[in-house]
């Protein structure tokens, strides 16, 4: 296993989200293994109750929840309640569907309620980059 702990977000509170049991552990133990703090949720109920009950920093959530379209409505109500907090995205939806969604511009950010995409599967290097940007930004914002 490669160590990719971070000091600069070590022990920074991640909050993962995904309905797939083993998905979430295997999220869970990438964040983990980057330095995070992590606490799990597997709907969008547990999601936002640990929102409210915790101090999270990033939010990683998968697009396909309890609707195909449901890490959508997540990240909106995320920003709704958390206009700062920064939210990562992760789906398989290219690589089965072809259908390509990004967060390049703010235009694109603001349809998806997210601050990045990362498309699955991914490497934990790739992970790493796209953490370490968002709490980077959440800092200097």
């Amino acid at each position: 296993m490669v160590n990719l702990d971070d000091t600069e977000i070590r022990g920074r509170l991640a909050l993962v989200v995904d309905t797939d049991e083993d998905a979430l552990e295997a999220r869970a133990a990438e964040l983990r293994q980057l330095g995070l703090e992590v606490v799990t949720a597997a709907s969008t109920a547990g999601a936002l109750a640990a929102l409210d009950a915790r101090e999270i920093e990033l939010a990683v959530v998968e697009l396909v929840l309890e609707q195909p379209d449901g890490g959508f409505t997540l990240s909106y109500f995320i920003k709704k309640r958390r206009p700062t907090l920064p939210v990562l995205i992760t789906s398989r939806v290219t690589f089965e569907s072809g259908l390509d969604f990004d967060t390049y511009t703010a235009e694109e950010r603001r349809w998806i309620k997210a601050d990045r995409w990362l498309e699955r599967p991914y490497r934990v290097e790739q992970l790493a980059r796209e953490v370490r940007l968002l709490l980077r930004d959440r800092a200097a914002a």
